[in-house]
């Protein structure tokens, strides 16, 4: 019988469900002068990978100027997919789009059409996130372009970890949903940090449920089910993550939702109060409004809902790369929170 902590964890959606690429179409990938894109591409390793998980870059079509590259960091048992959408509208403006593969992600199913997903990070041993953070910072450096990093639910936490690490070496950072620990306080602090290390109930396979399988059935890339220690591996990177957090010299927007169901809001605020909002002014953040998605790029994460704050966010993001212009938002509510992002 499952223990309560594990059946909350059931409903949690860290990651979200990722998207396809507008018409069904998947970017194309192309050449680029990046000395590090093949280095960094090939310490996915040389598995076999769904085909929305691949790591890859897309370059922006035939005479449109190049005016720089975004690093895109998908979220927890999701894929590169997610970005898609947004990924078009950000060819078209001349950007290329260098889609990362978070560790142990996106393996195809086994021989016997189970899940592979014992190579997600666990047992705490976070090296393989912080790994991929310095693989940023590397691609970041690879040529001389203008660079934004992005990244959603853990894969936030990535992207963070590299402005961290290497602050001059990226001109902006969209910073989404970013988890650094799970929303709910009694599993922040004792049914996932506690049961994750108990021997056996660590290994115990816990997921999504019904609705992801039914989502993957509908064309979503990732994964479904993971393992309680590989929960906790990524709570113990997030908190490694904010530990670290101070003002730095790039431009950095987070984004979050009100009631998030995943990633701890109050963790989020902390983290940017640490980074310096409200005393710096190059960082800035907003929760969009109740009924918004955790993985807010995602059309396939609960894609019956009303997304009513998709096409707000896909130009404020894009407007965010071009130009580093702050989501417009206002004062919640409740007063106690982030500002509402402004639709």
């Amino acid at each position: 019988m499952r223990t309560p902590f594990l059946a909350v964890l059931l409903v949690l959606g860290l990651g979200g469900c990722a998207q396809r690429g507008p018409l069904g179409r998947n970017p194309q990938s192309e050449g680029s002068s990046n000395t590090a894109w093949e280095r960094v591409k090939d310490r996915a390793g040389p598995h076999r990978f769904q085909e929305a998980c691949k790591p890859l870059h897309v370059m922006p079509p035939a005479g449109v100027p190049v005016r720089g590259k975004v690093i895109l960091i998908h979220g927890f048992t999701a894929c590169p997919q997610q970005f898609f959408e947004w990924s078009e509208r950000l060819r078209a403006e001349g950007w290329i789009s260098y889609f990362l593969l978070m560790p142990g992600h996106g393996r195809s199913p086994t021989a016997t059409g189970k899940e592979d997903f014992e190579f997600v990070p666990g047992h705490q041993k976070i090296d393989d996130y912080a790994q991929l953070a310095s693989d940023a910072v590397e691609l970041a450096r690879g040529d001389s372009l203008p660079t934004v990093i992005v990244g959603l639910s853990v894969g936030g936490a990535v992207a963070l970890d590299a402005v961290l690490e290497a602050p001059e070496s990226f001109d902006r950072a969209l910073i989404v949903s970013p988890f650094f620990a799970v929303s709910n306080d009694l599993l922040r602090h004792f049914g996932v940090p506690v049961l994750g290390r108990v021997p056996f109930i660590q290994e115990k396979m816990i997921g999504w449920g019904a609705p992801c399988v039914e989502e993957m059935r509908l064309g979503r890339a990732g994964i479904c089910n993971f393992r309680l220690h590989q929960l906790l591996t990524a709570q113990l990177y997030g908190k490694s993550v904010y530990a670290k957090a101070r003002p730095v010299d790039t431009r950095i927007q987070i984004l979050g939702v009100q009631n998030d169901g995943a990633a701890s809001n109050a963790w989020i605020e902390a983290t940017a109060q640490m980074l310096g909002l409200g005393t710096e002014d190059d960082v800035s953040a907003c929760f969009y409004g109740a009924g918004a998605n955790h993985s807010l790029f995602s059309r396939f994460d609960s894609p019956a809902e009303d997304k009513f704050w998709m096409d707000s966010l896909l130009e404020s993001a894009t407007d965010f790369a071009d130009h580093g212009a702050r989501f417009a938002s206002e004062p919640s509510e409740s007063g106690k929170t982030f500002p509402t992002c402004r639709l």
